[in-house]
């Protein structure tokens, strides 16, 4: 046997021994399966997916959120709980746990345990074009807002005042002359500070559809309502569930009317589920965009039954193929006109563009009636939509109507706007009278009968 064949073998012995050392005998080391018997998968109080992790990783902590049923202090503290921070009003606990610390507080009187999982915002397409292109539109609204008979709610001085909206989202460029004077301030939970300022333009482009003031480049749906920044997703659209609890938890605190989410991620949380539920038994109306993977479901959280979901359509009323199927009502979210976070405008489509043209005709619903709640919006919603092409029904009902809306909202009639007329004072009718004909009588002279 050669010496080379001799060395292998050795090298191999070692390292089988090296493994079984640190992987069977040192207890420190050990990555053995834990015991069948402690094994939380299968446990429905822990999420299927972080109870395989925690069981292949017993030793890793691994960022989780806990629902609970009690939040205080003192039962915190009695039944051990560990946490990095908590829900005020949703009753939920963000905590970093092992497979131990799992096994032991699912024993616990309480709801679920599940992981920290990302959400994002939900891409959209762009296309630059001219500011001159916003301008151009009949009489100061995009086709967009045409199409969803805008002009004649605004006619009528409906305009979203005094409706509180929060928007959760990448943060927005406040300081926009469109987008400043409604702002009532915010919060940063992606970088826990108190500036929810908009590096990423996605939430800069929402809150300019819903709430543009209509100063400079963009109007929006309710140039009236008064808005909160919500940053709940970081510089680069990603975000994490618990800073979307802390963002509604927060919202809830500072008594919004509407909460406009334009991000989502395809797995169903407890946690985020008894969040809506929790604004939705206050009265708030949630409303979130379907997606744009093309699923035939809906992602979340618009895929809660207690949340308004949005689909997109094009000018011509037919849904997107990207658009995910489920959406309780569409708005138009094919290159509609909108403001970047530099003040600019340009196209883009997306069911989280059509997203905020639907909280801002809530808005404007809102202002009508405001004892409209989230339990009969819906309703109010369902029975004023148009018809739309969705040979795939993608969508439950048909595209949003502002002027409907409104009215089966308030109960109200919309005046319809008059044809731009000459008024003269009698007093000088006479005179204008005669010295017209004075001017044919004389013209006739001149150029012959």
């Amino acid at each position: 046997m050669s010496d080379r064949v001799i060395a292998g073998i050795i090298i191999v012995s070692l390292t089988l021994a090296g493994f079984l050392y640190f992987t069977q005998i040192n207890p420190v080391f050990s990555i053995k399966t834990p015991d069948p018997n402690t094994i939380p998968v299968g446990n429905p109080k822990v999420d299927k997916t972080l109870a395989w992790k925690a069981t292949i990783q017993p030793y890793k902590k691994f960022r989780t959120v806990i629902l609970l049923n009690n939040t205080t202090e003192a039962w915190l503290r009695e039944n051990n709980i560990p946490y990095q921070r908590k829900g005020e009003v949703i009753p939920y606990v963000v905590a970093e746990l092992n497979f131990s610390q799992i096994q032991e507080i699912s024993q616990k009187p309480i709801e679920f345990i599940e992981e920290d999982r990302e959400v994002y915002l939900i891409e959209n397409s762009e296309i630059q074009l001219p500011n001159i292109r916003y301008r151009l539109q009949e009489a100061g609204y995009t086709e967009a807002q045409r199409q969803i008979s805008l002009p004649i709610v605004h006619y009528n001085n409906i305009t979203g005042e005094g409706v509180v909206v929060a928007i959760l989202d990448t943060g927005v460029n406040y300081k926009l002359p469109d987008l400043d004077d409604n702002y009532l301030g915010g919060y940063d939970f992606a970088y826990d500070d108190l500036d929810p300022n908009d590096l990423e333009g996605h939430g800069t482009t929402v809150a300019a559809l819903l709430a543009g003031e209509g100063d400079d480049q963009f109007q929006g749906i309710a140039p009236n309502a008064s808005y909160y920044a919500v940053k709940v997703l970081d510089d680069s659209g990603a975000g994490k569930l618990s800073d979307v609890l802390d963002g509604l938890d927060w919202a809830v605190q500072h008594n919004v009317s509407i909460v406009s989410m334009s991000y989502g991620q395809p797995v169903y949380s407890p946690a985020e589920h008894t969040a809506i539920q929790t604004l939705y038994n206050k009265g708030v109306i949630l409303v979130a965009a379907a997606g744009n993977e093309g699923y035939d479901k809906l992602i979340y959280p618009a895929g809660y039954p207690e949340v308004v979901s949005v689909g997109a359509v094009n000018r011509y009323g037919e849904v997107a193929s990207w658009s995910n199927k489920g959406a309780f009502l569409a708005a138009p979210g094919v290159e509609i006109t909108i403001l970047t976070r530099f003040g600019t405008t340009t196209t883009g489509s997306g069911t989280s563009y059509a997203t905020p043209i639907v909280s801002g005709v809530v808005a404007l619903m809102k202002q009508v009636n405001p004892n409209l709640n989230s339990a009969n919006v819906k309703d109010a919603l369902a029975n004023s939509t148009d018809p739309i092409k969705d040979p795939d029904n993608r969508v439950v009902h048909g595209m949003i109507n502002a002027s409907k809306a409104v009215v089966e909202a308030g109960n109200v009639q919309l005046k319809e706007p008059q044809a731009p007329g000459i008024s003269i004072d009698l007093k000088y009718a006479l005179p204008i009278a005669g010295l017209t004909l004075l001017v044919y009588l004389i013209r006739r002279g001149e150029y012959g009968a």
